[in-house]
């Protein structure tokens, strides 16, 4: 439908006819349109030019612009100059730089980001996008009126980058947002997380990314998921040749996940895929769901695991074919001794550090080096 609209003059005009009348600025009239349409449906001065004529209540729609004399402005500069001015620019200013026309978004497009760290919180009430630093440093606000509803204050550092409050679609503008932000062409990122979003912006989410006109690159992803397996359509769109490490919260590690998981090209030949696993009944975990990942990390979140559990896991675990790497944190020192004692007698010490035992893999000239400290937390790994 866009592509048909866009192809025809006459329906476009008739389209920022509809936006001028909706009584807002022709900022924010632009953004609306580029939103429905595509973020390069328009050049900005185009735009502009028709939602000013309709405010001089001229509103011939097949009206011939070649009667104007011609204009020159800031976008004819050579490409060298836009770039040193841009790049004095904040990450925002350019965002909006590259909405004015085509030129000045090729522009912008040549320069890379300075950001490298984005986190998205979504909450029904309020939304708090963190950007390129963790520390709360720096970070966009958006509520529905209701002024920090629900959120500690106490561990900003500083006043947001944007506030904005509006009791109606303070979400549609968190996705616009979030669009701009990680549709820059040379974003490269160090972290994306996406903690929570609500069930009822999940779909809007999702399609806003599958809007993107590149995957994502992120060398580390952290995902809250949750019963939707959130996971499964947020992978597809990051870029399977950047991805490093994967981090997922998940609340239940069913065989139908797992498989599903090792099926996406994001986590096939990833570095590390960290699970941590909330939920807190031991009698529902099978670490036979997780014998075909390579290199993986476990965190027994809230389980209250007894010697003899751990140890079925990793004697499972000491069975696999393809396990090269994995990290097993339970972190309850009260069974660290037992479990070592259990160790003892399936393994053999090495000789250069007496902190390690060697686990011989039958037929094989490899073996798995095993280390345990303190608090149970346990590292698995092949060698030869």
């Amino acid at each position: 439908m866009a592509e048909l609209i866009l192809n025809d003059p006459i329906a476009v005009r008739r389209c920022i006819l509809f936006e001028f009348l909706s009584v807002k600025p022709v900022w924010t009239c632009f953004q609306y349109f580029c939103y429905t349409l595509g973020e390069n449906a328009i050049e900005y001065q185009e735009f502009e030019y028709w939602f000013m004529r309709f405010s001089r209540k001229e509103f011939e729609l097949d009206y011939d612009r070649s009667k104007d004399p011609p204009t020159r402005n800031f976008s004819d500069l050579p490409l060298e100059i836009l770039q040193k001015v841009l790049s004095d620019m904040n990450e925002k200013q350019r965002r909006k730089s590259a909405l004015v026309c085509k030129r000045l978004h090729n522009a912008v497009s040549t320069l890379i980001p300075p950001y490298k760290d984005f986190r998205v919180n979504i909450n029904n009430s309020y939304t708090v996008l963190f950007i390129d630093d963790f520390f709360y440093n720096s970070f966009n606000y958006y509520s529905n009126g209701k002024e920090f509803e629900g959120l500690n204050t106490e561990m900003f550092l500083t006043r947001p980058l944007k506030w904005y409050d509006n009791e109606n679609n303070h979400q549609e503008v968190v996705l616009k947002d979030v669009y701009a932000f990680l549709n820059q062409p040379r974003l490269e990122l160090e972290k994306l997380e996406i903690t929570q979003v609500p069930d009822k912006y999940w779909e809007t989410f999702i399609a806003m990314l599958g809007k993107l006109q590149q995957k994502v690159k992120t060398k580390e992803i952290r995902i809250g998921a949750a019963e939707r397996m959130e996971e499964l359509q947020i992978l597809p769109c990051l870029d399977p040749s950047f991805i490093e490490k994967i981090h997922l919260t998940i609340d239940e590690a069913t065989k139908y996940r797992m498989d599903k998981l090792l099926e996406l090209e994001q986590c096939r030949n990833v570095k590390m895929i960290e699970f941590r696993l909330a939920d807190k009944e031991y009698k529902n975990f099978q670490v036979e769901n997780f014998m075909k990942f390579r290199r993986f990390a476990l965190e027994f979140s809230g389980y209250c695991m007894g010697a003899e559990q751990l140890m079925s896991i990793v004697k499972a675990l000491l069975t696999s074919t393809s396990l090269e790497f994995v990290h097993l944190d339970c972190f309850f020192p009260k069974i660290a001794g037992p479990v070592k004692l259990e160790l003892e007698k399936i393994t053999e010490q090495m000789p250069e550090n007496s902190e390690f035992r060697k686990f011989l893999i039958p037929n094989s000239k490899e073996y798995f080096e095993i280390e345990i400290d303190e608090h149970a937390v346990i590292r698995i790994e092949r060698k030869q």
